[in-house]
């Protein structure tokens, strides 16, 4: 799989250069932790999704991780899930996807959500879910606080 190592310890992570344009030639982990998605499927794999470069990974490569981490859930987003979460890999070692954009570029219709963890005693309950729909758009043309937008601040104070 191109240089990736699929038992990867948290230590790496936490070492792993975030400071950079996402490469996979340069950075695959860094890469996989930005855009890999789980799939139902066993093992991992390249996915169709995106350039080249992008996997997937299957619920035994998520255990795996988890095992080895000595975690007892992934949470993660990225992903546009239709609710706003969804437990894309479930049982004892569960892969949890939550995405916080409604309606995401305004097409795909989906809800939001947050995931809520409550510390009780020292354990960690939940989680539970709070979910957003979209709301109306303010009447302001797409772009309108990018740099060189009408409404920018540099644009505002040079008035």
């Amino acid at each position: 799989f191109q240089g990736r190592v699929i038992q990867i310890g948290l230590d790496e992570i936490e070492n792993c250069n975030r400071f950079m344009e996402p490469n996979p030639a340069e950075n695959p982990l860094m890469v996989d932790l930005l855009w890999s998605d789980p799939k139902g499927k066993e093992g991992y794999g390249p996915s169709g999704r995106m350039s080249e470069g992008i996997y997937l990974f299957g619920p035994d490569v998520s255990s795996t991780f988890m095992k080895h981490n000595n975690l007892k859930m992934t949470i993660r987003s990225h992903e546009v899930k239709a609710q706003g979460y969804r437990y894309d890999h479930e049982g004892q070692y569960p892969v949890l996807t939550v995405f916080s954009a409604p309606n995401y570029v305004d097409k795909a219709g989906n809800k939001a959500a947050v995931a809520v963890m409550t510390n009780t005693g020292g354990t960690l309950q939940g989680p539970e879910f709070i979910q957003f729909s979209a709301q109306p758009h303010p009447d302001v043309p797409s772009g309108a606080y990018s740099a060189g937008g009408p409404l920018h601040p540099d644009t505002v104070a040079a008035r």
